[in-house]
């Protein structure tokens, strides 16, 4: 349960753009205006990106025997994490809501159509994260649900925090650098390396000095955040 809570969250925040995509697409189609079709679209908006997203996290874990995969999983999960970390502040300047009124709203399959094609574009660094982070697939489909749920539930609060906290996005900028070397440990080849290692210098702890990088990668990334906010005057 707790790696669920923990997957849940760190999808949360990665979808922290997203949550102010969604918000725009549906202010800018009047949804605002309309309490029972934004209840339907927002409902109808969870059920199928979690089918979808879902699809894709098991075509990715599908792929997992593949050589190489950790470790090129591990690289785009610390990607994600440096621009998290780097991007935190640079939202809250950001306006992007219509504040035109007297339209009517789109029509809802069509609105669910560009949400769903809108998620397709946007949701490819989520897919990769679950689809890496999970232990399992019942466990990606239940947190990428959750995070769902949350997200069309609390739209437009968390599209105000959004604007106002970014230290959140620095920190799990940091734990997804983390995350990330741990993954490309579990490359067979990496292993092999480290077994070797472990053979000839059987004073040296293998798994101790991977969790020693993966720390030191953490910090390196919640450091260049706080330098990207200092910069940006943002501190």
């Amino acid at each position: 349960m707790q790696s669920i809570i923990q997957l849940t969250l760190l999808i949360l925040i990665n979808d922290i753009d997203n949550v102010l995509i969604f918000a725009a697409l549906l202010r800018k189609h009047c949804y605002d205006d309309y309490p029972k079709a934004m209840f339907l679209v927002k409902s109808m908006a969870i059920v199928l990106l979690t089918v979808t997203r879902s699809f894709s996290v098991a075509a990715v874990q599908f792929l997992t025997s593949l050589p190489g995969f950790h470790l090129i999983t591990g690289v785009v999960v610390l990607w994600i994490g440096i621009r998290m970390a780097l991007a935190a502040g640079g939202i809250e300047g950001r306006h992007p809501f219509s504040t035109g009124k007297g339209h009517p709203p789109t029509p809802l399959y069509q609105m669910i159509f560009i949400i769903l094609l809108t998620d397709f574009a946007i949701s490819i660094d989520t897919v990769i994260l679950a689809a890496g982070l999970a232990e399992n697939l019942f466990q990606a489909v239940v947190s990428l649900s959750l995070s769902l749920f949350i997200i069309f539930s609390l739209l437009s609060a968390l599209s105000r925090i959004v604007h106002t906290v970014f230290w959140l996005q620095i920190i799990a900028g940091g734990i997804l650098a983390q995350v990330s070397v741990l993954t490309m440990a579990k490359e067979p080849s990496i292993l092999h390396g480290l077994d070797r290692l472990q053979h000839y210098f059987r004073d040296v702890n293998t798994e101790n000095i991977t969790h020693m990088l993966a720390i030191d990668a953490a910090i390196i990334v919640v450091l260049l955040g706080v330098i990207r906010l200092i910069k940006t005057k943002q501190f």
